[in-house]
């Protein structure tokens, strides 16, 4: 009776991990994503930031797919899935811990990183508990189990440590230099005729519909919502580049466009009331 009863864990784990794959690999097809840099107006990579993109869309898209065979290999109790379940499952959680101490664009605080990516350190908990807990139903060695256990404490130490070196080290001045002059580079191709307009609208909208105006909305949100095109804001991808809604009525001394860069440059416009027409 109470064997009946056992929740069949690596059938939900299957079918977790298996959904988990196919989500990416459905919206990889729908978006038409591709391992090599997509040519973007005003963007131009250097070899090695080229290679850096290509192999980081590597391994991401070798982890999706290895989630949805996972997600196979458990729900037709292929002998190999447990094992990997633990290996996935360490390997998750480093990439949640690596997520939540690096820094986002746009920038977030860290209960709201912690919120957002909580699917993942749940997914990640759940596959390592369902192997390490002492269970029937887990059919691994106790050497496998302790393995599995240390790779996922290195990892999330790997984690911590590639963080604390990536983001502290010294940057060398010319490639510093050379970074500058492109942010420079791209600010100066701004379209200010266009973030206005399209800024203004979208508070315009929020307030027709009803809604709260934010005091200020991304780049990013404005060409998702259709009031810029994407070539307009191609070239601050890589930046938290922001528009106030509140500096008309705050005066010049508030920044109306704020953009900060991932290697920590900043810059703001002071708002300029509009000419008269």
């Amino acid at each position: 009776m109470l064997e009946t009863m056992r929740v069949p864990h690596f059938k939900i784990l299957g079918w977790l991990w298996l959904v988990f794959g196919l989500l990416f690999i459905v919206w990889a097809l729908l978006t038409g994503a591709s391992i090599t840099p997509k040519p973007q107006p005003r963007v131009v990579y250097s070899a090695g930031a080229w290679w850096e993109e290509v192999i980081g869309n590597t391994l991401e898209c070798s982890f999706f797919f290895a989630s949805a065979l996972l997600g196979l290999g458990l729900l037709r109790r292929w002998r190999w899935a447990q094992s990997s379940l633990g290996i996935l499952g360490a390997i998750l959680l480093a990439l949640w811990m690596l997520c939540i101490v690096s820094p986002s664009s746009p920038s977030m605080t860290l209960g709201v990183s912690f919120l957002f990516l909580s699917p993942l350190l749940a997914l990640a908990l759940y596959s390592l508990m369902a192997v390490l807990v002492p269970s029937s139903q887990a059919q691994l060695s106790r050497k496998s189990k302790v393995l599995t256990a240390a790779g996922a404490v290195f990892g999330v130490l790997f984690a911590i440590g590639f963080h604390v070196v990536a983001f502290n080290l010294p940057p060398d001045p010319a490639e510093a230099q050379a970074l500058w002059d492109a942010n420079m580079a791209a600010f100066r191709n701004l379209q200010f005729d266009r973030i206005r307009p399209a800024a203004e609208a979208f508070a315009k909208d929020r307030k027709a519909h009803g809604l709260s105006v934010p005091n200020s909305v991304s780049f990013t949100q404005l060409a998702s919502q259709g009031y810029l095109s994407l070539s307009d804001v191609a070239a601050f991808s890589n930046a938290d580049a922001t528009v106030s809604l509140k500096a008309a009525g705050a005066g010049s001394n508030v920044p109306w466009i704020r953009i900060r860069w991932k290697d920590g440059a900043e810059i703001s416009v002071p708002y300029v009331k509009p000419a008269p027409q």
